[in-house]
């Protein structure tokens, strides 16, 4: 690889960007209680809203782990874009309008109005282990650029970025993390396209570029290999893909506490539909760069060669060998995917922050005062960020690219999860105990199958690599050892293609429809053994309204506003156990149409229920 040189220009970029982050923070210092630091008072606008949305989840990990994915297997991952279009409309009609209008201030609340405590702290124990896991890999990818490009020490980076990113969140809160998000959305945005284009100008132009991807069998768009074992094929990036795009913006409290925080539903609603021309333009840019990284080098592989340990070192690596001459270039490259990773783990913090504290701290000390909250909210943030660092070095040893982990595992848990909100809003006969049956029946089959893979791993999917250019300027004993390797690589997948798939090598993007299936068959059976909801009948403010039709039909018992008023009202404190509370109800009045109407014209009513229900 070529010599690290960081100028004096590129540390100044960098730290400029360190100052702006660190700035926002003190700017809204002034946040007090803990719906301010959460849900900064419910008045957000929609600028923030949406790139903060957007910011959530795109990383370090979307930058090295697609331009990867798309060097080593094709350009077919865009048609995960296509999914986009099918996913946030999703999210925007069904998923959010139920939880903004129910005024929760996690999502895990909902599911204890809907079904019970039990269900609300298992989701949120679920919820949390998988963003300790998710931001662990944020930061080691972020590490790996810095260390290679900079040559500063792995561990140095790794707590730069985490300490950071803690600072601004603990002091500033949610309105601090979502307008730093949209200074560091512009900045990843405007660096990594000029970064795409400087490229490509470097190796020869676009048309060079189709030419090499086509020479090479990068232009792989169309595979529609039904094949459900097959890892990447159009059906699985749709459709998987699909389902994978909701475990992250319809049952993820980082992207849910955004929609909460905006100051009405249509703000809410247009952030999430404005996602699809934003994140399909940028992936559009990260498949672009694949192809770059690929025209550079289609005759030697950096891997084989020895250049790199990793194929996530694959973009930071080309940076290095085109523009470390060029004074400021790499500062701007350090810039974005430090501004990618900062906004993706201070939103993982403020938001893992929220359910310990909401789900899991004040359901055992409910009399917990406003001010307390709001320090309880920024100690837990430094707590939080601390040991996100600490995991993060847990994640030098993950075999696999980083994209597939992170996907993998917003199938593996995000999708059990995506399964029990989906009962919850889409399902009027499922109860508390077909909820949380459904939730750990799906963890356990999602888990099932990752470790299955893991001690039986399907081939590889991956393209053929060029070596023939390795010979100029490099040590042929070396070359040889990694041909070698290559070698034995190639027979070992041809005898993996020989035998027949195994169940267990089910593509990772399916975990998520595996998911919602298995929840589904099992959350519905259990709620038949246990007389579904005939003596507790289900709010119909926590159902989706188109799903009201079936609740009316008579299949189901359902409680009305004025009921639960009415039943509330003896109860005297009766607290959250009342939301559960099962009126029969015979109002023939309620009819599907009038149902509704009621939702939107009652909604204020409904806030009022949800807040008698918190005061216990």
């Amino acid at each position: 690889m070529a010599t690290v040189v960081f100028h004096w220009l590129d540390y100044l970029i960098f730290a400029l960007v360190l100052l702006i982050s660190a700035s926002i923070g003190i700017a809204y210092h002034r946040q007090r209680s803990s719906k301010d630091i959460f849900l900064g008072s419910r008045q957000m606008t929609l600028m923030p809203v949406t790139f903060s949305v957007m910011a959530s989840f795109i990383s370090a990990i979307s930058i090295l782990g697609t331009t990867a994915e798309v060097y080593q297997s094709g350009v077919q991952y865009i048609i995960l874009g296509i999914s986009y279009f099918l996913a946030f409309p999703i999210t925007a009609e069904v998923y959010m309008p139920v939880l903004y209008r129910n005024r929760v201030l996690t999502a895990q609340h909902y599911l204890e109005l809907r079904f019970s405590s039990a269900v609300r702290t298992a989701a949120s124990i679920v919820f949390c282990i998988q963003m300790f896991f998710y931001q662990a890999v944020v930061l080691y990818a972020s590490a790996i650029t810095f260390q290679q490009v900079t040559g500063l020490s792995f561990p140095l980076t790794m707590v730069l970025t985490g300490v950071v990113c803690t600072f601004y969140t603990a002091l500033g809160g949610i309105k601090a993390v979502m307008w730093t998000d949209l200074v560091q959305m512009i900045i990843v945005f405007v660096a990594f396209c000029t970064l795409v284009v400087m490229a490509t100008m470097e190796v020869g132009g676009f048309e060079r570029v189709f030419e090499m991807a086509a020479a090479g069998d990068r232009l792989n768009f169309f595979n529609f290999n039904p094949d459900p074992t097959v890892r990447h094929s159009f059906w699985t990036l749709l459709f998987g893909g699909t389902g994978m795009c909701l475990t992250i913006y319809s049952a993820n409290q980082a992207q849910l506490q955004r929609y909460l925080s905006c100051s009405t539903e249509s703000v809410a609603r247009r952030a999430i539909y404005l996602q699809m021309p934003l994140t399909f333009l940028f992936l559009c840019f990260l498949c672009l760069a694949g192809l770059v990284i690929y025209a550079f080098y289609s005759d030697c592989d950096p891997l084989l060669s020895g250049d790199i340990v990793k194929r996530d070192q694959l973009l930071p690596a080309l940076v290095v060998r085109l523009f470390s001459a060029r004074p400021g270039v790499t500062g701007l490259f350090v810039s974005c995917i430090f501004s990618a990773s900062l906004s993706t783990v201070s939103s993982g913090i403020n938001s893992l922050s929220s359910v310990v504290l909401e789900d899991l701290i004040k359901p055992w000390q409910p009399n917990l005062t406003e001010r307390a909250a709001g320090w309880a909210a920024r100690v837990l943030a430094v707590v939080l960020g601390l040991s996100t660092v600490g995991i993060g070095f847990l994640a030098t040893n993950l075999p696999a690219t980083v994209l597939q982990i992170v996907l993998s595992l917003f199938g593996i848990v995000g999708g059990p999860l995506l399964a029990v909100f989906s009962l919850g809003i889409l399902v009027p006969w499922c109860n508390r105990y077909g909820a949380l049956t459904g939730l750990l029946a799906s963890l356990a089959t999602t888990l099932g199958f990752s470790i299955a893979a893991l001690i039986d791993p399907p081939p590889p999917d991956h393209r053929v690599f060029g070596t023939e250019g390795c010979y100029n300027g490099t040590d042929a004993s070396n070359y040889t050892i990694s041909t070698e390797h290559y070698s034995n690589w190639t027979v070992t997948t041809a005898s993996l293609v020989a035998r027949q798939r195994p169940v267990h090598w089910l593509s990772y993007l399916y975990y998520t429809p595996l998911a919602l299936l298995v929840a589904m068959a099992t959350g519905l059976a259990v709620s038949a053994l246990t007389g579904f909801n005939r003596a507790k009948p289900v709010s119909l403010e926590l159902l989706h309204p188109r799903v009201w039709r079936l609740a009316a039909a008579g299949s189901v018992q359902v409680a009305t506003v004025d009921d639960e008023a009415a039943a509330a009202e003896p109860a005297g404190e009766a607290g959250t156990a009342q939301s559960e509370s099962i009126i029969p109800t015979t109002k023939s009045e309620h009819t599907p149409l009038n149902m509704e109407l009621e939702f939107s014209s009652r909604h204020s009513a409904v806030h009022g229920t949800v807040d008698l229900m918190n005061q216990k």
